[in-house]
């Protein structure tokens, strides 16, 4: 995907405060896509910055992700990975295997900007991304999450990198959001709602979300130690709640629930359906809390 505006403004939030002189690692050479109106809100975000302004001001959409981190965010190093050098990375690497341990904790951010879903052995690349980063350093990740089946191998739930980036890892998340799109190439639209994403694991059971539009979903990490990766198994909340005999979320009941109870099978099947269907949805204030 590259690096669009909802990312942007996510690092302006998150990492320009601590950005200047950083190195940043970038999974295959990104390119910036801002429309118009993304620039002249993105200025008035920096609009305290001269230099951010000036980048901002000379900005040409597709350009290479380069100049972005060391203008907007004064970093002092920006290099790329790939499967490939056509693009011109600075660094040839599948990520289905083991990046070498001279690469291991080298960068302040490692950005993923539409990577993940594009490579099969997905937990060997998991952990790569996070090797890669220093202690102290963040994992931002950019991934399909529903409606964009054919895009790569995989979509992504929150629950993932709920799970991945924990403790258990030597990661904290900072963020995890997801963005939606009115396109199937989602960079195509301009200015979409953002909304916060609740994490399983303290909601004590599934977060699930059925949309008709495309949604992205991109999570934030702090790597707090350099622990073994993955030596603990990635286990789903929900079912560990239920492994360890602990009760989920409790249950209200009602007057409609008793009312529920009482008509026909099939009709059950119906509303309950219904239900589901408002349940997991962005209405619901439970599970997702918009931002912009």
């Amino acid at each position: 995907m590259g690096l669009l505006y909802a990312d942007v403004r996510n690092l302006i939030e998150h990492f320009r405060s601590e950005s200047e002189g950083k190195r940043i690692l970038t999974l295959g050479r990104l390119s910036v896509r801002l429309h118009p109106s993304e620039i002249r809100r993105l200025k008035k975000l920096v609009s305290d910055d001269r230099d951010a302004c000036a980048y901002l001001d000379t900005y040409q959409w597709g350009e290479y992700a380069e100049r972005i981190f060391k203008e907007l965010f004064k970093c002092a190093a920006v290099e790329s990975l790939d499967f490939s050098d056509y693009q011109g990375a600075s660094i040839v690497q599948d990520m289905q295997l083991p990046v070498p341990e001279v690469h291991w904790e080298k960068y302040d951010l490692v950005f993923d900007g539409g990577t993940l879903e594009h490579v099969f052995n997905l937990p060997q690349a998991l952990a790569n991304i996070i090797r890669l980063a220093k202690v102290g350093g963040l994992v931002y990740t950019n991934s399909p999450c529903n409606n964009l089946g054919g895009h790569g191998f995989y979509q992504f739930s929150p629950e993932l990198m709920f799970r991945v980036m924990s403790s258990d890892n030597g990661m904290s998340i900072l963020m995890n959001r997801i963005g939606i799109g009115d396109f199937p190439a989602v960079e195509n639209s301009s200015c979409h709602p953002v909304y916060a994403v609740t994490d399983p694991a303290k909601f004590r059971d599934r977060v699930g979300l059925q949309t008709s539009k495309p949604v992205y979903m991109m999570t934030l990490s702090r790597k707090l130690s350099a622990v073994p990766v993955f030596e603990s198994p990635v286990l789903q909340s929900d079912y560990a709640i239920r492994w360890n005999n602990e009760d989920g979320p409790p249950r209200k009941k009602s007057l409609k629930g008793k009312i529920f109870r009482r008509l026909p099978a099939p009709l059950q099947l119906l509303a309950a359906g219904h239900w589901e269907k408002r349940f997991f949805s962005l209405k619901n204030a439970q599970f997702y809390r918009r931002l912009w």
